[in-house]
């Protein structure tokens, strides 16, 4: 896979700070359980399939843009 940049004029710190993201995305293979995963940061992890990941509408158009 290939790096992705996103460029934002604003930021969580306000307008007045621009946002630059570089995300790597891996591709891998798990066999685990939902359950163990870390919940202290994120809680609602869920498995989808890729074209689940380019279709739903509360999936990050960016996330999708990964998999497509």
């Amino acid at each position: 896979m290939e790096p992705f940049e996103h460029f934002y004029t604003d930021s969580v710190f306000g307008d007045e700070v621009s946002t630059h993201y570089v995300v790597l995305g891996y591709k891998i293979r798990l066999d685990i359980d939902l359950a163990a995963l870390p919940a202290q940061q994120h809680q609602q992890y869920r498995w989808f399939t890729r074209e689940e990941m380019i279709s739903r509408d509360d999936v990050h158009k960016h996330s999708a843009w990964y998999i497509d």
